[in-house]
């Protein structure tokens, strides 16, 4: 970690190795129940599951990765936390695709046309 960077936590793996991932698996079937396809992402070490028409029903890792939840503190403004992913990743020797998701907050609820506008970059 490079100095004024904020703290990338994994405390949450051993939970979600354990009950959450039972009921994760117990909870796909609904999920995929749309007749979709998984989608793979070439080079990132996992597939996504289908959902609907905006989100994916989920992440699943590939044989021989791992999917790890870190949670930043403090939190970063957006470009700032790619920063720092993409920084993480290049130490790992992985690229931005193994990235597959970000928990992001915003300081009040959006409308649709903000939402679009915020997920447009």
């Amino acid at each position: 970690m490079r100095a004024n960077e904020p703290e990338m936590h994994a405390t949450r793996r051993s939970f979600l190795r354990g009950s959450l991932a039972a009921a994760g698996i117990a909870l796909m079937p609904a999920a995929r129940g749309q007749g979709q396809a998984d989608v793979e992402q070439p080079g990132g070490g996992f597939r996504f599951l289908p959902g609907g028409t905006v989100f994916a029903g989920g992440a699943v890792a590939q044989p021989g990765f791992e999917i790890v939840h870190a949670v930043l503190k403090p939190w970063l403004e957006l470009d700032q936390g790619y920063a720092l992913v993409e920084r993480h990743l290049a130490r790992e020797g992985r690229s931005m695709r193994a990235l597959c998701g970000m928990e992001l907050r915003l300081p009040r609820q959006l409308s649709m046309d903000e939402f679009r506008a915020f997920n447009q970059p």
